[in-house]
């Protein structure tokens, strides 16, 4: 905490007080200039100033008759930011709102009905650079922070009814594009892959291809997550993942060849196995035994002070998928992101198995989000009934009576 007291400050152009706290804009409420500030907003500025004497959040005055849309948008996403500490929800949120106050950041949030939202819809529409299902779930966000602001009771909650009004975006009655289907990537394109990966991204992706986990959860793969007391397989419970949030468990079954592939890669502290900055180090070791010259003294250490770029201690899903770009488009392999590595192994396993294993595997919650989006019930059952059926004349047929056997497909 700053030792110098925030000093009350007015906006002009909106006519608002704030102080700013921590690098942000607190507002404390609406006035007529700097030099005569009511009274309201003196009680309200010592009360803000006794909080942070304290170090207690200093929360903006929210006043419905006056709060403006950027405003709303602010509280509501400073309270996201507490609410999903463990996922991306709030950087979600916060994507959504963009365009939501270019168009309408100073109206008044009282202001906002289904044509303005129409009007939202419609500007993503014209931006061409989402998909139908990507608007309608932006949409959905916004129809979100007014839901939070009626349980604020800062605008009715006929306004945030209103909203639901606006019908979401149909297939072939839009120039929004459809999202395109990702399949499961192939085996035979990972193992083209893995041979031109560096070791520890290799090693991440054999133990996602294995198990199932999001790029996250083998991103952030501690000794400390682990449990190793059953020599035949290790249990990975994340500390951090999408639903933990919602107070879900989640269990990641670490099989013997999963175990393998860890193998090289555990170590004694609580730090991630997989590391960029200790592969730079090991590089960086391994160019200095291969050196035939001798080393000068100026080039005993030749590491910057303040580098502008640093190795992080862990990789983050981004970069872990751009080294897999990477080597894809330097040896001419099709592109495939380490999510399809998850649908890869959900769709194996509902094929060995059955749905309600995929979903335990894949730490599903719902079973309809296993089959729609990870394992599909796809054409080969159909295809296998229809060769069979062709094979054996089976079906009906006008000139045939309808009381033959169907053969066994198994």
């Amino acid at each position: 905490m700053s030792s110098q007291i925030p000093k009350l400050c007015f906006h002009k152009s909106t006519q608002r007080y704030y102080i700013w706290v921590d690098g942000k804009r607190v507002y404390l409420g609406k006035g007529e200039s700097a030099t005569k500030v009511p009274d309201q907003i003196q009680r309200i500025y010592k009360r803000a100033i006794a909080k942070w004497a304290v170090d207690e959040p200093v929360m903006p005055q929210i006043l419905p008759e006056d709060l403006t849309i950027l405003e709303l948008v602010d509280s509501f996403l400073d309270w996201a930011d507490k609410e999903y500490p463990t996922s991306n929800e709030a950087d979600c949120l916060e994507l959504s709102t963009r365009t939501l106050c270019i168009l309408f950041g100073e109206t008044a949030a009282n202001k906002f009905g289904p044509m303005k939202l129409g009007a939202y819809q419609q500007a993503l529409v014209d931006e061409g650079k989402l998909t139908r299902q990507g608007i309608n779930k932006r949409v959905n966000h916004i129809r979100r922070i007014f839901n939070w602001a009626v349980s604020r009771e800062v605008v009715p909650f006929v306004l945030a009814h209103s909203l639901t009004t606006v019908r979401p975006l149909r297939q072939g009655r839009t120039t929004a594009p459809e999202a395109r289907e990702i399949p499961p990537v192939p085996d035979e394109v990972v193992r083209a892959t893995l041979q031109h990966l560096p070791p520890p991204i290799a090693a991440m992706v054999s133990v996602q291809r294995l198990t199932g986990m999001r790029p996250g959860e083998v991103c952030r793969l501690t000794m400390d997550q682990i449990d190793r007391s059953n020599p035949e397989c290790w249990i990975y419970t994340p500390k951090k993942h999408k639903t933990a949030w919602r107070g879900k468990d989640r269990r990641i079954v670490l099989d013997k060849a999963s175990m393998e592939f860890l193998q090289p890669w555990l170590r004694e502290d609580d730090k991630p196995l997989f590391s960029p900055a200790q592969r730079v180090a090991a590089m960086n070791v391994e160019k200095r035994t291969r050196r035939r010259t001798k080393v000068q003294p100026s080039q005993v250490s030749r590491a910057r002070e303040n580098p502008r770029k640093k190795a992080g201690e862990a990789y983050t899903p981004d970069s872990y998928g751009n080294c897999i770009k990477a080597a894809c488009e330097k040896h001419k392999i099709p592109h495939w992101s380490p999510n399809q590595l998850r649908k890869a192994n959900g769709q194996e396993v509902r094929d060995r198995f059955d749905l309600s294993h995929a979903q335990a595997v894949l730490g599903h919650a719902d079973a309809r989000t296993t089959a729609t989006h990870y394992a599909r019930e796809d054409l080969r059952k159909a295809t296998r009934v229809a060769e069979v059926m062709a094979r054996e004349s089976v079906g009906w047929r006008p000139d045939q009576p309808l009381n033959h056997q169907v053969p066994d497909l198994e």
